[in-house]
């Protein structure tokens, strides 16, 4: 959608010239990831996808806002890592189509419909393993988020009949509060 783009963009485009650390569910669990790929779902600027590809990952990082992208080269660059990126409107039927499989994949802060769940089943190599980090509906309660973007408890337990749950949390961080999930292809 181009509603989603411009406003994405105009987000970007009033950041200042830092990269943001990695999410810290990154962080706790990257040692389920398995070596090889990371397919990074609404990658944004890049901030998960820069960690990941330093720690020896090839990541392709895809996301609808070319300006979060254009950041995110630059600070590929300056980390002097190789990122592979798309603009692509997640929204759109195939969206994934032509991407290749992954071993991993990583999706934070971003809630797909139904369609692009069963797109990032099919892109995910035997065994690989999705991390999903997303609000749910404690941050609508408590901080007005859309509730459209919240997860509800439990939401994604029953996801994919492809995907199986291999942990579950609720937890609130610095103020937010956050659903964790770790699935097995």
């Amino acid at each position: 959608m181009e509603a989603d783009r411009i406003k994405w963009n105009k987000k970007f485009t009033a950041r200042d010239d830092t990269l943001g650390p990695p999410e810290s569910f990154i962080l706790q669990k990257k040692d389920l990831l398995k070596p090889g790929t990371v397919l990074d779902v609404a990658c944004g600027d890049g901030r998960n996808a820069i960690y990941l590809a330093s720690e020896g990952y090839r990541v392709t990082g895809v996301d609808i806002a070319d300006m979060g992208l254009k950041r995110l080269g630059q600070f590929a660059k300056r980390q002097q890592t190789t990122i592979q990126t798309h603009q692509i409107d997640l929204e759109q039927e195939d969206s994934l189509s032509g991407l290749g499989m992954f071993d991993n994949v990583i999706l934070m802060y971003y809630k797909p419909d139904l369609a692009l769940w069963d797109q990032i089943a099919s892109h995910m190599e035997q065994s690989g393993i999705l991390l999903v980090c997303s609000f749910n509906v404690q941050q609508h309660e408590v901080h007005g988020f859309s509730k459209k973007y919240c997860l509800a408890p439990k939401e994604l337990i029953h996801l994919h009949p492809q995907l199986a749950v291999l942990s579950y949390e609720s937890v609130e961080e610095s103020g937010k509060f956050l659903d964790y999930y770790v699935f097995q292809n």
